[in-house]
């Protein structure tokens, strides 16, 4: 199962939110960066994991297995059932830095330390 990040300590913990890169002539879309089939699959979770190197997983679910074709089928599925099946996908090493790069119009994570990861950080002048 999926759960949140985790990473040794995990002395700071945090969130991450993304937004598609828009689709140009050109440009691999996020299935291809990732090497998926998007007539058989649906992306529905992404892990970036950086140590010594960075690896990227993609998580997608087999709509041609399952006979669902849309989003919301898919979400259905998981409201009913309590989960949805998905495979993972290892970006290979050759194309994780392509990956990164050109899968997203913008990424922000935000870390903060565990112990007051509850408390209300406010910025000062």
């Amino acid at each position: 199962m999926l759960g949140p990040a985790t990473a040794g300590w995990s002395d700071y913990v945090g969130t991450a939110a993304a937004e598609d890169a828009v689709a140009t002539l050109g440009s691999p879309s996020l299935y291809e960066l990732a090497g998926v089939d998007r007539e058989r699959w649906t992306i529905l979770g992404i892990d970036i994991a950086v140590d010594r190197t960075t690896e990227v997983t993609v998580y997608a679910f087999d709509r041609q297995r399952h006979n669902l074709v849309s989003v919301e089928e898919i979400e259905r599925l998981g409201w009913e059932s309590g989960q949805i099946p998905v495979t993972a996908f290892p970006v290979a090493d050759a194309h994780v830095e392509a990956f990164v790069e050109d899968a997203f119009k913008r990424l922000s994570v935000r870390l903060v330390a565990r112990p007051v990861r509850d408390q209300a950080l406010v910025v000062e002048d």
